[in-house]
This record gives structure tokens, C-alpha cells and sequence, in this order.
């Protein structure tokens, strides 16, 4: 049993015992603002307690992280507008489903992974607007992204040191 201290005094960030309530904290900000902010923290996975504010969420940027996949749970977050994932070691770029049901998704920065290939599924995400690919292991895009009638900007340049052209190739169907 703990003291009036233990209670009445907040402790400091770095004690083992605050991090139960820093992460309330940190769930009950991000289900009221909608963002979720997690670049550079040396993540491995996505917070599972993501999905108890799925509902609320638009924005999630892990940039600069260690994420090699990402959860099943993704495809849950319905109202999700952004998705910025550079500097990752993510070798697939959406959970399977995510096209159908990732259904308000704008923005997808994928760049700077190691994804040697994009699903057709991509080309589900009627409303994205901008899909950023470059520094990863394309070679090609898929053509289904040419049934992105919503798409205005797609970068997806080679990654530095590949071999061959400094673009990737674009389907005939949406040169």
C-alpha cells in the first residue's frame, strides 16, 4: 500500500512506476486529438493499446523507428487520413485488408524502407492523395495504382546505391 506521496506528488517520467500513467496519458491524448506521435522512440512494433483509440485516430507518424511489420489491428483504424511510416525496415507496406477498409486514408510515406514490392490492394484506397514510395526496393509500381483517380503527388524515386534507373517504372496506366 502506497503513501499520500505516492498519490498526491507526480512522479518523475524515468520511475518505472509513472509509466502505467504516462501512457494513460499518452492513450487519452491521442484519442482526443486524433494524432499519434512516435517518431524516434527504437520501436519494434506498433503499441498494441493503439486499437483502443481506433476510432478516434487520423494521424500516425512512427518515422525513424524499427517496425520490420505492421499489426493487423492497422486495417481497424477506418478514420485513419495519415500514415507516415518513414525510416522504418518495413519489407510489407499494409497489413492485408487494409485497402478495403482503410477507406479515409489521404496520405501514405512509406519512404526509406526495405519494400520490394506494393500490393495490388493499394489501389483500393480511393481517397489517398499523395503516396510517397522513394528509398526503398521498387522496381515497379502496381497497376491498380492507376484506378487512383484521388492520387496527386507519387514519389517513388530508387533508394540511393541501387543498381539501375533513379526511378522506379510507372505502369502505362497511370503515366
Amino acid at each position: 500500500m502506497g503513501n499520500c506521496l505516492d498519490i498526491c506528488l507526480p512522479r518523475k517520467p524515468n520511475d518505472p512506476r509513472a509509466r502505467p500513467y504516462v501512457q494513460l496519458q499518452r492513450q487519452q491524448a491521442w484519442a482526443k486529438t486524433g494524432i499519434v506521435g512516435l517518431r524516434d522512440q527504437g520501436l519494434k512494433d506498433l503499441p498494441p493499446h493503439l486499437a483502443e483509440a481506433a476510432s478516434a485516430l487520423k494521424v500516425i507518424d512512427a518515422s525513424n523507428n524499427r517496425l520490420t511489420i505492421l499489426p493487423a489491428f492497422l486495417v481497424t483504424f477506418s478514420g485513419l487520413q495519415r500514415l507516415v511510416l518513414t525510416g522504418n525496415q518495413l519489407t510489407v507496406a499494409l497489413p492485408s485488408g487494409a485497402g478495403s477498409r482503410l477507406t479515409a486514408l489521404k496520405v501514405l510515406v512509406l519512404d526509406d524502407n526495405l519494400l520490394g514490392e506494393l500490393p495490388e490492394e493499394i489501389g483500393q484506397l480511393k481517397r489517398l492523395e499523395r503516396l510517397s514510395v522513394s528509398g526503398n526496393r521498387l522496381h515497379a509500381l502496381p497497376p491498380a495504382i492507376g484506378g487512383l483517380e484521388s492520387l496527386q503527388v507519387c514519389g517513388c524515386g530508387a533508394a540511393e546505391g541501387s543498381a539501375g534507373r533513379n526511378d522506379v517504372l510507372l505502369s502505362k496506366q497511370w503515366r
